[in-house]
């Protein structure tokens, strides 16, 4: 996925890269939803409550925009691509760029942070904890 990041010159097709990538990284199962990714994420970056929250916001973000392309409610903008007969190319390509910068800072840093702590492989335990009622 990172090959085919570095390759490409941004654009949406970029979006399904970063997913395609942090999806094979962080072992989701297909119908997992953001949370369970969000959740892995946080945990191998160890983020603090501040930068969870921004984090949670921004990965939701890149997450929105993902499906909406993916789904078919993504506003086509036009292909030549000309603010004169598009308005909305610029604001578009703002968001799309500093979120497409966003989603491959965190599969870097992924990488990073299984290379500073010496992982080989990263698996994954769910666990349910229950309080019980007072008699």
């Amino acid at each position: 996925a990172l090959y085919h990041l570095c390759k490409l010159e941004g654009g949406l097709e970029s979006v399904i890269w970063i997913f395609h990538g942090l999806e094979a990284f962080f072992d989701t199962r297909v119908g997992v939803n953001i949370s369970g990714l969000n959740r892995r994420i946080s945990m191998l970056l160890d983020l603090d409550a501040k930068k969870k929250i921004y984090f949670r916001k921004k990965l939701q973000e890149l997450y929105n925009l993902r499906s909406s392309f993916v789904h078919g409610n993504y506003s086509i903008l036009h292909p030549l691509q000309n603010e004169i007969v598009d308005h909305r190319l610029e604001a578009d390509y703002t968001k799309l760029s500093f979120l497409e910068q966003f989603g491959f800072s965190v599969l870097v840093a992924s990488l990073q942070a299984m290379i500073d702590t010496d992982l080989l492989e990263l698996t994954y335990e769910e666990k349910l904890v229950g309080k019980r009622l007072s008699p």
